[in-house]
């Protein structure tokens, strides 16, 4: 069942997406860092536009870093297919995998916390653009 909807442009430098809930409310806007040299970037701002977290990743680690939020936040893990870990600490307060689509990106999303459940879908279209990202470089 679907609970959010992303939309973005085609084509954008900044692969800016903004996540809507079903009644068309604007939660989150995601924006990638234009610019990257061995660390990328991907910035999640709220409704009004301010600044609320970046998540980075380093080139060359399976680690997803949680910058600028209230906690501390890591994404750990091999691939969407087999299942990323969120971390806060050493508790897990998400899962994310991806389903199998022939028409674009779909994510599952495990938390048992509900109230958490709007950034973790932020912090999950932050990860698929710094992923896809890296995706384009390797094809350069």
């Amino acid at each position: 069942k679907d609970v959010y909807k992303v939309k973005g442009k085609a084509f954008s430098f900044t692969h800016k997406k903004k996540i809507y809930n079903m009644e068309n409310e604007h939660l989150f806007t995601i924006r990638n860092k234009f610019w990257h040299w061995l660390t990328r970037k991907a910035f999640i701002y709220n409704a009004e536009g301010e600044k609320i977290a970046t998540l980075s990743n380093n080139t060359y680690s399976r680690k997803y870093v949680v910058e600028d939020y209230i906690d501390e936040i890591e994404i750990i893990g091999h691939a969407f297919r087999l299942g990323l870990s969120v971390k806060k600490g050493e508790e897990e307060i998400g899962k994310i995998t991806r389903q199998l689509t022939f028409i674009g990106d779909a994510f599952v999303l495990e938390t048992e916390n509900q109230q958490l459940m709007p950034f973790l879908v932020a912090l999950t279209i932050a990860l698929d653009n710094i992923m896809d990202d890296k995706i384009r470089d390797l094809n350069d």
